[in-house]
């Protein structure tokens, strides 16, 4: 199923506003959101926020290989 609208935030699962602690950032992040509900107009659209993690994005290996190690 595709949602009418969609926001994507390249961050780990479960932290989709962004870290703990830092209250600037979810804001920004929520308010980015929200204002996508006015902005895309193509249904379908997938919207990625520009923010990121960190740095670089070493910490996706990481969640892979734990993930991956929980399964087998």
């Amino acid at each position: 199923m595709k949602p009418p609208r969609s926001v994507f935030v390249n961050f780990p699962l479960g932290h989709q506003t962004g870290k703990k602690f830092e209250p600037e950032l979810q804001k920004s992040i929520l308010r980015d959101a929200l204002n996508a509900l006015h902005t895309i107009v193509e249904p379908g659209t997938i919207l990625e926020l520009p923010y990121k993690w960190a740095e670089n994005d070493r910490w996706e290996e990481h969640v892979t290989i734990d993930e991956a190690e929980d399964v087998g």
